[in-house]
């Protein structure tokens, strides 16, 4: 089926390049002049780089370079769209702070009848994780593989663009054309305005300059498309301003099967006039496929370590109990350490399950009445051997009044326990670590304080990610899976609360989650 919208047709010269300012304003995007001195740059393109428009203006692209390519590389791209031509392809840049950007980069020459080429356009796609993603899918058929692309809205007056101002048009189409997301302009009225080529593609519709789509057509079209249509239609092709949702991820059966995120944005003039909406639609099913690939990896590797870690274990608790005889010295050194190293495995393990069942959502909340009292206290009194091995004094400053919260109980104690047991860890012998309880007004906030070793501000940056480790020599000494905080941090969101970390080296952390009341 072929769907055409008619182009548009009178717009004032300056709300024309207003739309154009907003479109590019929309994605990662910069513009040279044709000796590739930056004029402009968007605010996605800061929040990419770490860049404010003020630090690129008047700089080259050279202050992106990270070294990974060499100058022929950038020679013939050079070449390339001095000729005219658009060069697209993947680059290495570094960001403000150094760190590198893997990046799918378009750049698109624009030239002047008489000028010539006048103008450069880089248009940038961060595929930084999807290239750190297909690095790790090679090595463990484990990861993701996320492609991560956003552009904001078209304006109504898309639909009312003069004669005089074609050709703008036509280059300005092909800037939308060129990214990866289906997109849908849709006028407070629920008119179709503007999609894009890979709407086209998506859904086998076309537009051309002999007809007007309207609301009705486009649902009768995608009926079929969607395996829940009328919820997809009546979320994200009839919403208004006070009625736009997250994104959220739905099946397209139709015409062919894929798993698509969708989310809709509003579009509003310069006065801030509600005038529309631009529906996005993102292809992820590959990236779930991989999510897919991932849990199963995961889980069966984790279930086929399980059998023999308990054998090792069992018969390594027997021989040193003494059940197959008396041990020399050494072969009790030496079985210490394979039950040290036994027990650490089993903790991976298990927190390899946990993290498996979180991404895939098996895990669920069941929120009861809980005393957190109570749960506080009995995680001190497992952890009691541990402190006291150490000589770390464990204290509660807990109101008298009932603290009776809605929680899951074995999630809380987990919560409590990781928190507890690593600022036990982390404090050297003869510290202290308190466990404090306020009421606030709608949450209660729990918070574990050690007088520790603390973290420095590079540490508490990427704290919570699955399998960090600090390079601190005493972090180094103590054996951890690296997963436990990010399990910490995935339980108390799914009780709807947060968690808070403050800390200075040597001075110790202050953890604080909080439970809604």
């Amino acid at each position: 089926m072929i769907l055409t919208v008619a182009p548009p047709s009178t717009l004032r010269h300056e709300e024309w390049e207003y739309l154009i300012h907003s479109v590019l304003s929309a994605v990662p995007a910069f513009i040279t002049d044709s000796n590739g001195i930056i004029l402009w740059g968007s605010e996605r393109f800061g929040d990419l780089t770490g860049y404010s428009v003020a630090d690129i203006v008047g700089m080259t692209p050279e202050i992106f370079k990270s070294q990974v390519h060499d100058n022929r590389f950038y020679g013939k791209l050079w070449k390339t769209i001095t000729k005219g031509k658009i060069w697209e392809g993947q680059v290495t840049n570094r960001d403000r702070n150094g760190s590198l950007l893997h990046l799918r980069l378009r750049i698109i020459p624009f030239k002047k009848r008489k000028q010539g080429i006048t103008h450069f356009i880089a248009l940038y796609e961060d595929i930084t994780r999807e290239m750190e993603l297909q690095e790790r899918l090679k090595q463990s058929e484990e990861k993701q593989n996320e492609l991560l692309t956003t552009l904001m809205p078209l304006m109504k007056e898309l639909k009312e663009a003069t004669t005089a101002l074609e050709n703008a048009r036509t280059e300005k189409d092909a800037i939308l054309n060129a990214t990866g997301e289906a997109m849908v302009l849709i006028s407070n009225q629920h008119d179709i305005l503007w999609f894009n080529r890979s709407f086209e593609d998506m859904f086998l519709v076309q537009y051309t300059s002999d007809s007007s789509i309207t609301t009705e057509a486009l649902h009768s079209h995608l009926q079929k498309a969607f395996e829940n249509a009328n919820e997809v239609l009546s979320k994200y092709f009839t919403s208004t301003e006070s009625t736009f949702t997250e994104q959220a991820t739905y099946t397209q059966v139709w015409p062919q099967k894929r798993n698509l995120e969708i989310y809709a944005s509003p579009v509003k003039s310069k006065s801030e006039e509600y005038i529309g909406s631009l529906v996005v639609l993102r292809d992820v099913t590959r990236e779930r496929e991989v999510e897919r690939l991932k849990t199963e990896f995961i889980s069966h590797i984790t279930h086929e370590f399980r059998t023999p870690l308990t054998s090792i274990r069992g018969y390594t608790e027997m021989m040193l109990d003494g059940d197959t005889g008396e041990l020399s010295d050494d072969q009790r050194q030496f079985l210490n350490t394979v039950s040290r190293n036994a027990n650490y495995l089993s903790d991976l393990v298990n927190d390899l399950l946990e993290v498996s069942k979180i991404e895939s959502g098996a895990v669920r909340i069941k929120l009861v009445e809980v005393d957190l009292r109570s749960s506080i206290e009995d995680v001190i009194e497992r952890l009691s051997p541990q402190a006291s091995e150490k000589r770390i004094r464990l204290q509660t400053r807990i109101p008298k009044s009932p603290l009776e919260i809605k929680a899951d109980p074995n999630r809380l104690s987990q919560i409590l326990l990781n928190l507890m047991s690593n600022a036990i860890k982390y404090t050297k012998e003869g510290g202290r670590v308190t466990v404090t309880v306020r009421k606030r007004k709608s949450a209660i906030a729990v918070s574990v304080e050690d007088t520790g070793i603390g973290m420095s501000s590079e540490d508490l940056e990427h704290l919570f990610e699955k399998f960090y480790r600090s390079s601190n020599p005493y972090v180094e000494s103590v054996r951890g899976t690296g997963l436990g905080l990010w399990i910490t941090k995935s339980m108390v969101e799914m009780h709807g609360g947060s968690i808070t970390v403050e800390s200075k080296v040597g001075k110790g952390s202050r953890f604080t989650f909080t439970i809604p009341r």
